[in-house]
């Protein structure tokens, strides 16, 4: 939303910035565009991060995005209204989605599971379009998701889906769920730029927190 934001309001511009922004399916797609060189600055769960730094990728976290509060939860695991499925044993041998292997909500999900009885080793990850994850769980296709805004509000409202937990909880109740990043040697070769690109995601964040009737249809027509 802050993004989203800084570019209706004209923020990059401002700053002397020429930003453009394409649309990639999951964090782990965005961090292999940076890294490739296909675009410059991406978000990403933290996850993939991570990963990327473990594995010596130079990435470089160049301003927060999303952070996770548990008092104000935005994102949970649901499952079809008619499921069986009330805790983590329940969940045992049994399937659920994620946008990439690995990536923070289904590590939300296995980290639940664990914590409420059941054996994460037993169960299968399969990866679906965040877009279709609610059809998926009514057509039975996977048992359970774990969703944020704005498809945790979208699925709830068709009345074919509730919540079993506060998934994102199990990873911690405050955490950084995601953050705009680039690599080590752009940042350095574009060390102004890149931090103009963080003062105006600063700035649009505080806008964005204390506005959101005025920013949440940006979201929501995105």
């Amino acid at each position: 939303t802050p993004f989203l934001y800084a570019m209706k309001a004209g923020l990059f511009r401002r700053a002397g910035l020429n930003v453009d922004f394409q649309t990639l399916a999951s964090g782990s797609a965005i961090a292999q565009a940076v890294a490739g060189g296909a675009i410059q600055i991406g978000i990403s769960s933290a996850i993939p991060l991570i990963l990327a730094h473990v594995r010596n990728v130079p990435f470089q976290i160049i301003a927060p995005a999303g952070v996770y509060l548990d008092s104000s939860p935005y994102g949970a695991m649901v499952v079809a209204k008619d499921s069986a499925i009330h805790s983590g044993s329940d969940l045992n041998g049994k399937i659920i989605g994620v946008a990439a292997l690995k990536d923070t909500g289904g590590l939300a999900s296995l980290a639940w599971i664990e914590q409420n009885g059941g054996n994460p080793q037993t169960v299968k990850e399969i990866e679906v379009p965040y877009s279709s994850m609610v059809a998926a769980v009514e057509d039975g296709r996977i048992d359970a998701v774990s969703l944020i805004q704005p498809g945790l509000a979208q699925a709830l409202a068709t009345g074919k889906t509730r919540v079993i937990g506060k998934s994102y909880t199990a990873i911690g109740k405050r955490f950084l769920i995601s953050a705009w990043f680039a690599k080590s040697d752009y940042v350095a070769a574009n060390a102004d730029a890149v931090k103009r690109f963080a003062r105006v995601m600063h700035d649009a964040s505080i806008y964005a927190n204390a506005h959101p009737d005025q920013t949440a249809a940006l979201l929501s027509d995105f």
